[in-house]
């Protein structure tokens, strides 16, 4: 995170996307026989999800072809540092592009990077253009900032510690950031398969997925280099078809030994019958080379299965009370859940004075065999929660559109999901998911869907599994 030191450490140098010394040690896969297959690994860089490259790419103001080779380099505090393209040719233009988190609209930083492409032995400071604030899928406020660092030129790499001002900076934890060219390689690995259904991870060899999610598949290849490509191939069909899905990148630093670059591909079960079954492998490729990741030939498989059963959906919310009796008759301050909701529902602020802490509604859901099982919220990505209402469409009487609720927390065997009317922060504490929306009464409903949104199962007045009808609530802005 923020560290009061020394601006850059020019002497130290990270693993290299270049050398041989980043290697993770694999021997080489052969295509004959379907390819070899290494332990599943934690990945050094973490990727993005489709959301967040989504997000990203509007903050920053990209292209569809940088934001979807965005690759994360590191977090320190509130500050993501990310670039595009994250494995560059030499004479790609390359940008950076600085996520800050937890700011709103003047707040915003002005950042600058302390630059170097030729090992240190000159540098250049590079002043961040500075885009309009923007709120993440959690709604948390952020803003980004991009640096055009152009091609990193004949050395390959570009190294630099980022300056918020006085004698503050980042350094990647005293490492210094750095991007590596690398050049072309034959290809010699390709495995470390992984697959997960709508974030929840899944065995890859042979496993089941819920009717109308997604089905995200990873694999690793080595060495880093421009001319590989990574190919998800599946069929539905017992092999009858083949269709291909080029696989984009996820992330760089991935394996054992932080040396391999990890891709994605996603494939959408939507429409398929229970019963189908998936089967896929993948293709890697350098132009002359070709080797396979496919389970020692056996392929890999999965098959569509039901989807779960809702088995009990409750209105709710979250409020903030100043003694909250727990256990042992502890009073404790703080947001807690609790069942029920008023109809109408005031979430105007001076109902709630110096706190403004306006109820967060939500819903809480029983899935059998997925809120059951995976208490860590793992499979919470498999159920959709949605409020529709004309409040995001920015007039009381306005067309009906919705607002996805994010997972918060698991209760004994229930998911509950929360819908962050506004975000408590100056600025008026402002909506999420609409701008400046008139004050007034708004109609509302919630609704569940447990099959990707093939169908939905709607909450109203009444209690479950009955509907009822329209919610209301309150909505007014505070006094900028």
């Amino acid at each position: 995170m923020m560290r009061v030191v020394s601006p850059f450490v020019p002497g130290l140098v990270l693993c290299s996307l270049l050398g041989s010394a980043c290697g993770n040690g694999a021997t080489a896969a052969d295509p004959a026989a379907g390819g070899s297959e290494a332990v599943a690994s934690a990945l050094r860089l973490a990727g993005l999800s489709d959301g967040q490259r989504a997000h990203l790419r509007a903050a920053a103001g990209l292209s569809a072809a940088e934001a979807a080779e965005l690759c994360l380099l590191a977090t320190e505090g509130d500050y993501d540092t990310y670039a595009t393209p994250g494995v560059p040719a030499p004479t790609a233009p390359v940008k950076v592009v600085m996520r800050v988190r937890n700011v709103w609209g003047p707040d915003a930083p002005a950042l600058s990077l302390h630059l170097s492409t030729d090992g240190w032995a000159t540098t250049r400071d590079l002043r961040g253009a500075t885009r309009a604030p923007t709120r993440d899928l959690d709604g948390v406020p952020d803003v980004a900032v991009v640096f055009p660092l152009g091609a990193v030129g004949a050395t390959g790499r570009a190294d630099w510690a980022t300056h918020l001002g006085g004698d503050v900076w980042l350094n990647n934890h005293g490492q210094n950031y750095h991007l590596s060219a690398p050049k072309a390689a034959d290809l010699t690995y390709v495995g470390d398969v992984a697959a997960s259904v709508s974030g929840l991870p899944i065995a890859a060899t042979e496993d089941s997925a819920p009717a109308g999610q997604l089905l995200q598949v990873s694999a690793q290849s080595y060495p880093p280099a421009l001319n590989h490509s990574l190919t998800l191939l599946y069929s539905l069909d017992g092999l009858a078809s083949v269709h291909e899905v080029p696989m984009a990148l996820y992330a760089v630093g991935a394996g054992p030994f932080g040396g391999n670059v990890q891709r994605t591909a996603t494939v959408d079960l939507s429409g398929l019958a229970a019963g189908t079954q998936v089967t896929y492998w993948v293709r890697g490729g350098d132009g002359t080379h070709t080797l396979y990741a496919s389970n020692g030939g056996a392929n890999y498989h999965v098959r569509v299965v039901p989807a779960p059963d809702l088995g009990w959906v409750g209105a709710g919310s979250y409020s903030f009370t100043k003694c909250h009796m727990g256990p042992g008759g502890t009073c404790q301050a703080g947001w807690f859940w609790f069942p029920g909701l008023s109809d109408p529902l005031d979430l105007t602020p001076d109902a709630f004075q110096v706190y403004a802490a306006a109820p967060a509604p939500g819903v809480e859901i029983y899935a059998a065999g997925l809120s059951d099982l995976h208490p860590d919220g793992s499979a919470a990505g498999l159920l959709r929660v949605q409020v529709m209402s004309p409040f995001f469409s920015g007039a009381a009487a306005g067309a009906w559109t919705t607002h996805d609720l994010r997972y918060r927390e698991t209760s004994g065997n229930n998911y509950r999901y929360t819908w962050d009317v506004r975000q408590y922060i100056v600025g008026g504490m402002p909506a999420i998911g609409v701008t400046d929306p008139p004050n007034g009464d708004y109609p509302f409903k919630f609704r569940v869907s447990s099959d990707g949104g093939a169908t939905w199962h709607w909450l109203g007045t009444a209690a479950w599994p009955d509907e009822g009808g329209d919610r209301t609530f309150s909505w007014a802005i505070l006094p900028r």
